[in-house]
């Protein structure tokens, strides 16, 4: 089974060309050749607990109908965007202010807990999801589920840009999200996690 981390930020280097992607293959694969033949192993117990989740992640304040029109008259993906905005106000829907996220985890005993989180999750999640829950051994898995945007942080919010902003034009959204997002989707993971198994 292949799973991605919170690894929305990070990049090879260097990258954009094919041989560049397949040198890069390459040596993931002989790494994990290299562990399977010298790493020793743990067996985990059977999942014991499974769990999911879905909140609510509020965007940013959304632009008023004269923003739409504005940009509608631009050429490539901002005026896609914007014309695809003002036809879902034309149609008599309001654009939504928030954005169904799903959260979900394994439990193999008190060994390991895989924590899945939708989307293209950047890294600050994983730092601190290890930080705020000592003595659980973590596996923190991103674009599980659903991918509904890029998910950032509060850092990537502050630095702005095409994660943060401008990417969400091309998920359809009508905001960029709110920064009470990496808080929100901290505190239900840590619910998740800790929630008592039940009798």
């Amino acid at each position: 089974m292949i799973v991605i981390g919170c690894a929305a930020d990070a990049n090879p280097e260097p990258r954009g060309q094919l041989d560049q992607a397949k040198t890069h293959g390459n040596a993931l694969a002989a790494e994990v050749n290299r562990l399977l033949n010298s790493a020793t192993f743990t067996p985990l117990p059977a999942v014991q607990t499974a769990r999911f989740e879905r909140i609510d992640l509020d965007f940013a304040p959304i632009p008023a109908r004269d923003h739409w029109v504005a940009e509608a008259k631009n050429s490539g993906q901002s005026g896609r965007h914007a014309r695809s905005m003002l036809a879902q106000l034309d149609s008599g829907k309001p654009l939504p202010t928030s954005l169904p996220y799903t959260l979900q985890t394994w439990s193999f005993g008190d060994q390991l807990t895989l924590l899945f989180l939708a989307g293209e999750v950047v890294v600050d999640y994983a730092d601190r999801l290890h930080r705020e829950l000592p003595g659980v051994t973590l596996w923190p898995v991103a674009y599980a589920n659903d991918v509904p945007c890029y998910i950032p942080s509060r850092r990537i919010l502050e630095e702005g840009g095409y994660e943060a902003v401008d990417s969400m034009t091309y998920y359809n959204r009508p905001a960029p999200l709110a920064p009470s997002t990496e808080d929100r989707i901290t505190e239900a993971a840590k619910s998740l996690v800790r929630r008592p198994v039940p009798e």
